[in-house]
This record gives structure tokens, sequence and C-alpha cells, in this order.
């Protein structure tokens, strides 16, 4: 399931605009994805469906996209103005 939103719908959303706003739309909305998956995988972590590291991939995945989301904001941010540092 990780896989299939980092690696493709989220593909998909970025190739559809060039526009930073847009991007930062859509590393949002993928990381808010993130945040159910890791929710769901606590507790099944924690009801010992899932190991430990499933429930580690799960939150490397979401820092990850904190991380872009953040990057993408401050590209959207230096595109609209550029005379703001």
């Amino acid at each position: 399931m990780l896989e299939c939103i980092t690696k493709h719908l989220l593909v998909a959303e970025l190739a559809l605009s060039d526009r930073p706003r847009d991007q930062h739309v859509a590393y949002k909305r993928a990381l808010s994805i993130l945040n159910l998956v890791e929710s769901v995988n606590n507790h099944r972590f924690r009801a010992g469906r899932i190991p430990i590291q499933d429930l580690e991939q799960t939150r490397f995945e979401r820092l990850i996209m904190e991380i872009k989301v953040v990057e993408a904001k401050r590209a959207a941010d230096s595109r609209e103005s550029p005379n703001r540092r």
C-alpha cells in the first residue's frame, strides 16, 4: 500500500501540474494518507498483527513525506514572492 501511494499515485498527481502550489497540495494529500496508514499500522502492531519493522517502515515513509511537504511549501512560497528573502 505504501508503495502504491508514494510511487504511483503521488507521481501521477505531481505529473498533472508544474505549479509549485499544486505540487505542495499533492504532497500534503499523500502525507494525510500516510498519517492514516501509520495510525492503522500502530493499532495493528499493538494487536500483534504486524511486526515492528512494518510499523517503522510506515513511520519512515511518513517522515520522508513530511520533509517533502516542507520543501514543496518552500518552493511554492519562493515562486509566489521572489523578492521576499
